[in-house]
């Protein structure tokens, strides 16, 4: 008798969008499968990162692989002298990839140790959604920037009624002479904050295992490099 080998192949999407290119009054939709434009880091994949490892507050609010989800986002180039940028959006807050919201039950506890229990979306409240507000910066010839505040809301798992609030706010500052040479040399300075506020369902006695009372937890961290 020889053994036989089963191999289970998964393929997982990570990024699959439509991007308008033509539409009036400085306006750009985004449909389909994205990550969530909060901050800098969530919304680059891993191989676009400066270092090796995600800074521990992005994995702590959205989980090793990020924030991204099936949605629709609008960006508003504002008729402004200066690069002035409005993005709002709504996503699924449902799934794996949406760790500080709907989440999957059965795939692990929420916060806290509370069990996900509430993984519908059948409404519009039950959607997650964006809002990012980010301005350019010049400062003579050879210093740029971004300096920008994003802000996310839906519903979590823990119980109906129980929502989630994450805040940011994010700067990049970049240095390149004016005789660079194909963008060499340069120094980048790039820093983000971010805080949530998790408010997490009470859970009643269930067997052996005590209730357990409502409760609203906070979060906050940054990172440089």
């Amino acid at each position: 008798e020889h053994p036989v080998a089963h191999h289970l192949h998964l393929i997982e999407l990570e990024e699959a969008f439509a991007t308008t290119q033509a539409l009036p009054w400085g306006l750009q939709v985004k449909a389909g499968q994205y990550l969530t434009g909060f901050g800098r880091i969530n919304q680059q994949h891993p191989h676009q990162w400066d270092w090796l490892d995600v800074p521990v507050i992005n994995s702590r609010l959205f989980g090793a692989d990020g924030l991204r989800n099936p949605g629709t986002q609008v960006g508003w180039l504002m008729p402004v002298s200066w690069f002035s940028q409005l993005i709002v959006g709504a996503q699924n807050a449902s799934g794996e990839t949406a760790y500080s919201f709907l989440g999957s039950p059965g795939e692990g506890d929420g916060l806290a140790g509370r069990p996900l229990v509430d993984d519908n979306v059948g409404s519009l409240a039950d959607l997650l959604y964006l809002t990012r507000w980010e301005n350019g910066l010049a400062f003579g010839d050879t210093w740029s920037g971004i300096v920008g505040a994003s802000a996310l809301f839906g519903p979590n798992g823990t119980g109906p009624g129980a929502r989630t609030t994450i805040y940011g706010g994010d700067l990049v500052l970049k240095w390149r002479p004016v005789d660079n040479f194909r963008g060499w040399p340069f120094v980048t300075f790039q820093t983000e904050a971010m805080q949530r506020t998790y408010d997490a369902a009470a859970v009643p006695a269930d067997g052996g295992n005590p209730a357990l009372p409502a409760v609203t937890l906070h979060d906050w961290g940054l990172y440089s490099q």
